[in-house]
Formats: structure tokens, sequence, C-alpha cells
């Protein structure tokens, strides 16, 4: 077999894996992440109308708004349009949004090292990358934030020399920005880079352009929210960091993306055919890796290794190309082997994250619907999907404000008094007896959930109290 069948089988498959976890994420009802229950509250409260950066944050509801407002509010018009549940939108855009970046990092590899084959790995590289496959199907702000920081790149990349096109690229840099904050750095840094080899009164309009925009819609969210924008977004990001924590996720991904950095490091002799290549891509994968290691942040996960995930990507995609100087037929058995692991890393581990769900999914629509009837307000930390779902308000975010408290904050004594009164009608927490549920809320809630609450339900990873 040849490398361009190995490389059309590997695409094949990824496109199949990753189409059937999609096809999952858009049944099941319920949450697959702890994340996509306070973006989907955010959807709600902008369809509805209600402020979303809220200057005071020591009152009910405790909410924090950790990402600047072009996710949800998409996500809410998607709701309203289609009449889906925010849960489903969300992750519809996530969705869409996986499969336009494969598309990008294919078209980005094509041209960036002259070869069709370049481009088809590219995109079996990506949609076959567990990191990838885990962020595309839950409704979170990434894959969105990824596939316009692509499209700018590919913008620059392409059409560099066109003012037009310049300012469709910052549009789409600034767009990225204000969907995650953390994508300020690499993609724009690589655009003023390689637009200053290009044309560099291009490269200062298009820095000051980005720069510029952020500033001023930073300065408006900000006024309009009396300063909650600043709170929410950048305060309450400043969570401990842990070098540790950077090893072990360094770890990770070497463990799931070690053969695309074998493919690249492998190729590296291969001449780069275009400038882009030679100057824009280290670039890029320099900010990707230095966004990377925020991921020390406590509460920080795979998604910080997205853009690293698609720089590896796109320089494992010049093992692809044959520059007709040296034979590439000892690439096969490398091509093989990262297409066979990537199928293999992914199903296995994402089929252990999903099965629980699939297994308790009944439990859990015994949970949902306690949580519809319950007479009173309730509490949870997954399950707030479950809350949105009903119609009702997340009224604490159990992980956030955790961390304001080991900050110095807050202080959780009202809600403590909340939970010991009884007021709470139902509270639904993932995995009580872990450690994982005991850093999220707190020794002060959980003793007041112990004595003034019996268990309900238990279903999977969830259990249900009631007052006693």
């Amino acid at each position: 077999m040849n490398n361009r069948r190995i490389i059309f089988a590997a695409l094949a498959a990824s496109i199949l894996i990753f189409a059937l976890f999609a096809a999952y994420a858009l049944w099941f009802p319920f949450a697959l992440d702890y994340g996509e229950g306070p973006l989907a509250d955010q959807a709600r409260r902008i369809a509805a109308g209600e402020l979303l950066y809220r200057p005071m944050w020591s009152q009910s509801p405790w909410v924090i708004n950790n990402y600047p407002p072009l996710y949800p509010a998409l996500t809410a018009a998607l709701g309203r349009a289609s009449g889906a549940r925010f849960l489903f939108a969300g992750r519809l855009i996530s969705i869409f949004s996986t499969v336009t970046s494969a598309f990008l990092a294919a078209a980005i590899a094509r041209c960036a090292w002259d070869s069709r084959a370049a481009g088809r790995l590219a995109a079996a590289l990506f949609l076959g990358n567990l990191f990838v496959v885990e962020w595309a199907i839950v409704a979170r702000v990434d894959s969105l934030a990824l596939a316009l920081s692509l499209a700018a790149l590919l913008i620059l990349q392409t059409r560099a020399r066109s003012w037009a096109w310049l300012a469709a690229a910052a549009a789409c840099a600034v767009g990225a920005i204000f969907t995650r904050q953390t994508f300020a750095l690499a993609m724009p840094l690589t655009g003023a880079v390689w637009l200053w080899h290009v044309d560099r009164k291009k490269s200062i309009a298009f820095v000051f352009s980005v720069g510029g925009a952020c500033l001023a819609l930073f300065l408006i969210f900000n006024h309009y929210s009396n300063s909650g924008f600043y709170f929410h977004t950048m305060l309450a990001n400043v969570n401990h960091f842990q070098w540790l924590r950077v090893l072990e996720f360094g770890g990770r991904l070497v463990a799931i993306s070690g053969l695309t950095l074998a493919l690249a490091l492998a190729t590296r002799g291969l001449a780069a055919p275009t400038e882009f290549a030679r100057r824009a891509l280290p670039v890029y994968a320099a900010g990707a890796l230095l966004t990377a290691l925020t991921v020390g942040k406590v509460g920080s996960w795979h998604n910080y290794f997205l853009e690293l995930v698609t720089a590896i990507v796109l320089f494992g995609a010049s093992a692809a190309r044959d520059d007709g100087r040296r034979p590439t037929r000892w690439l096969r058995p490398l091509l093989a082997a990262q297409a066979a692991w990537a199928a293999l890393s992914t199903v296995g581990l994402m089929q252990w994250k999903l099965s629980v769900g699939w297994h308790e999914r009944a439990g859990y629509a015994a949970i949902a619907a306690e949580v519809a009837r319950a007479p009173g307000p309730v509490l949870a930390d997954d399950a707030m999907t479950m809350l949105v779902a009903a119609g009702r308000p997340v009224l604490y975010q159990p992980f956030e404000y955790r961390q304001l408290q080991t900050a110095g904050l807050w202080d959780p004594a009202p809600i403590v008094q909340d939970v010991a009164a009884g007021r709470f009608a139902l509270i639904v927490l993932r995995w009580p007896d872990a450690a994982k549920c005991r850093e999220r809320w707190g020794p002060e809630i959980l003793a007041a959930v112990k004595a003034r609450y019996r268990e309900s339900i238990r279903a999977g990873m969830l259990v249900s109290y009631v007052p006693d």
C-alpha cells in the first residue's frame, strides 16, 4: 500500500470516528463536561435579555462568566431560531466549528507544503486526535475560537496583499479572542510576523486593528457592565498555577500526538517549499506552546492544547510530501501507525468517558425529572445543564467560587447557611465521595449537605439529595 492510500484510509477512519462521537453528543441530552452548564445558562440569560457580566459577585446568583460573549450569544441565537435546547445548539456549533477547522488546517497545510497529500494528511491527523474530538462534541467555546483563528491564518497565508482580506482576517482574529481570551497570542503573533515579511505597512495595520478593536470592545463591555466584564473574564480566571500539571498534561500530549511529532521531526530535512512554512508556522507553534503552558492553572484541561495540536498537525502533514530528492517509502510505517494509534486512542478513551452516560441515561432522566418538578431552587455541578433544560437558572457555580474562596475574594458563609437551612429543594452532585467533588464544593458546603440532606437518586456519577 502506498502513502496515498494510507492517507486516504487514515482520513476515512478519522471522519468515521468523529462522526460517530458527534452523533452521540447530539443525541445525548445530558452534560458531557462541567463547563457546558454555565455556558448553556449564559445563552439562556442572553436569550432572556438578562445582564451577563454582573458587577456584584458576592450575591446570589453566584455565577461567573469566564469567557467573552460571542459563543453564548451565537448559542442563544441558534437556540431561539431553531427552537433547539441551548445544550444541543452549543454542541452543534462546536461540531461545525471543528469540521471547519479540519478544512482550514488542510488548506493551510496544502499551501504551506505545496502538496494535496499534505492537506489530506493534516485533516486526518486533526480529526483523529483525541484532544480535538474530546472538545468538538461539547458545548464549549474552544472549537469556535480555533476555527476563527485558523480562518484568519489561512486568509493571511493566501490573501496577505489584499487590504479587504486583511480586514477580514483581523475580524476573525478579534472574533477568536472574544470567544476565548487565550487565542490572543499564537495567531495574532503569527499574523504580525508573516505580514512583516510580506508588507510592513499591513503588519502594522493588522496589529493596530486587532489590538484596537479588542481594546475598544473591552472598554465598551466593561463600561456597560460596571467593571463586571473585567472581573468575570480576567480577575476570576487567575487560578492557582502548578507546574506539575504542565508536566502531567504535556505527557498526555506526547502520548497522544507522539507519532505526529515523530512525523514532523523525521521530515524536517525535507526542504520547506514556501516562505510561509519557513517563517510563519514556527512562530505559530511557538505561540501555541506558550499558550499551552497555561494548562498549569487549576481547572485547565486538554482544551489548552488545541492550538499546539494544530501546530503539530501542520508540521506533521509535511510527511506526506516528497520533495523529489529523497524517497518517502520509509514514511509508510509511521503513517500507518499514526492512523491506527489515533483511532485506537480516541475510541478507547472516549468510549470510557461516554459509556457511563450511555448506561445510566434512564437514571439521568429520572434526576432531570426530579430537577424539573423540584418545588424550590436547585444546586448542581455537572447537572447544571438539567437546570437550563428545565428553564431554571443556575444559582451557584461550585468550581469557580471555590477558586474565588481560595484566592480570598469570596466568603461561602451565605450559601453554607442556605444549605444548612434546607432552602434548596434539591442538590445534585457528581461523585460526591470523590476528591474532585470536595475540591469543587469545599468542606463547609459538603458538610452542610451531609447534615441536612438525604440521598434521593443515584445514577452513575450523579447523586441527588433532598432535604431530610
